[in-house]
């Protein structure tokens, strides 16, 4: 029975991104559940700069956190991510409207910014509002790291057949069910991914480390206050790589998804797979900075 509702779940590993509102403030982090990722997490705040009939423009600072065991290879231990997202969305007319997003980000061992540690990405999507109850997304996205430059075929959609159900998935990792049990309380399950890579500048054997896994869950958000939510996914890794690369190949040309890796073969590599919790503190307000159509 677990395999074939892994099966399922693995189906339909499609992206929720587009479709959830971007908040104002959020704070999430996962405590350790094994000995090899002792804990990360994130800080993210969004700000809009502008806000007129047919445009928005949207800045999103965001830091992310990373520590690993001593079980590995690898002198470091502490990785960090800070990242500035802009964020503009235009109004074409009543059914479609574009979406640009600019993400330049530094990613590296803990307090380093030097310019080789310098990645980024950038989408560009079209939503159309075919009715009321779905929107459909297609776009192309374009991210330069350390294994090379990547693009990213983007298709999704967000459908919403009653008040108080919404589906949302993006082409072909990430899905999202959402319902909502009580206006204070949401509850579903998700399938998708997670990445991350730093640059290692002191160390003489690696260049830079490559994180990845797919996994799939249950979450549940519940309203604290007025504005403030909190949100606890509990899921399984259905598979987490932590690889290591002695050289970067920034120049090559790939077309893949965002947890596509490096074409070089890594110089180490963990496999594992297991349980994880993960726990978030959000600020929701009425409108949302970016409306979904």
């Amino acid at each position: 029975m677990t395999r074939i509702i892994l099966s399922i779940l693995l189906f339909f590993l499609l992206k929720t991104s587009f479709a959830q509102q971007t908040s104002p403030f959020s704070f999430t982090y996962e405590p350790s559940t094994s000995s090899e990722i002792k804990q990360r997490g994130s800080i993210q705040l969004a700000y809009p700069l502008l806000r007129s009939e047919h445009n928005r423009l949207i800045i999103s600072p965001q830091y992310r956190f990373l520590q690993t065991g001593d079980s590995f290879p690898i002198e470091e231990t502490k990785f960090t991510q800070t990242s500035l997202r802009f964020i503009w969305q235009h109004e074409l007319n009543d059914r479609w409207n574009l979406n640009w997003v600019i993400a330049p980000a530094f990613a590296s061992t803990s307090g380093n910014y030097s310019p080789e540690a310098l990645t980024g990405i950038t989408t560009v999507r079209f939503n159309w509002k075919k009715s009321e109850h779905i929107t459909y997304t297609i776009g192309l996205s374009y991210a330069q790291r350390f294994s090379g430059n990547l693009l990213i075929p983007v298709a999704g959609f967000r459908w919403t057949p009653t008040k108080r159900a919404t589906y949302t998935a993006t082409l072909p990792l990430w899905f999202r069910a959402e319902w909502a049990v009580r206006p204070t309380f949401h509850t579903g399950f998700f399938s998708g991914g997670n990445g991350y890579n730093a640059l290692l500048p002191n160390n003489v054997q690696y260049s830079y480390i490559w994180l990845q896994e797919r996994n799939a869950g249950w979450f549940a958000n519940l309203k604290m206050t007025r504005k403030w939510w909190f949100s606890l996914d509990v899921g399984y890794k259905l598979n987490q790589k932590l690889r290591a690369y002695s050289e970067m190949d920034r120049g090559s040309w790939e077309i893949g998804t965002p947890l596509t890796g490096s074409k070089q073969s890594p110089d180490f590599e963990h496999i594992s797979k297991g349980l994880f919790l993960r726990c978030s503190v959000f600020l929701r307000i009425n409108k949302s900075l970016i409306p979904d159509n």
